[in-house]
């Protein structure tokens, strides 16, 4: 992958990033469209407050933000595994191994795992698939996630046994 591609890359997805935030409409001008009587800081507090009756935590990461987090961590790290990928950009193997994710999440046996759990399980099944030394950068990632071994290990031979229906 050369420099030129991967700042292209990373231009159109900050691009699609941009136009996805316009989408999302502003409380000013969600008021201004469907004429509600609220104050912007009135619906804010009413928002909070259906989020807090859900129990809703903007602060946990869903397993696809893990995901993306470990690959980077990888890529970043260990280079080399860069020349490893099919077509060596990171971009398409963050998208195949998205699909993984997806596939693994719709099964319920899963629901159990964190979704910290469950992305480094999938991290670490391609890298074993990739790499002959991928016992340092899963040892790393380990302590980063702050995955038991155990709990690595179990997940992983219930994620082998679901991917096999993929």
């Amino acid at each position: 992958m050369d420099k030129k591609t991967s700042y292209h890359d990373m231009i159109q997805g900050f691009g699609l990033f941009i136009f996805f935030l316009q989408l999302i409409p502003r409380i000013k001008d969600f008021i201004k469209h469907y004429g509600s009587g609220y104050t912007p800081g009135e619906l804010l507090r009413v928002e909070l407050a259906i989020l807090d009756r859900l129990h809703w935590d903007l602060y946990i990461g869903i397993p696809l933000d893990f995901l993306t987090i470990f690959h980077a961590l990888v890529v970043l790290g260990w280079p080399h595994v860069v020349e490893l990928l099919p077509q060596r950009n990171p971009s398409l193997h963050v998208a195949s191994l998205t699909r993984q994710l997806q596939h693994c999440m719709a099964g319920h046996q899963l629901l159990q795992f964190k979704g910290s759990t469950l992305a480094l399980v999938i991290i670490t099944l391609e890298l074993e698939r990739l790499m002959p030394d991928w016992c340092t950068p899963i040892s790393d990632l380990l302590k980063k996630a702050q995955v038991s071994s155990e709990q690595l290990s179990h997940c992983k031979e219930l994620v082998k046994q679901h991917l096999r229906s993929l």
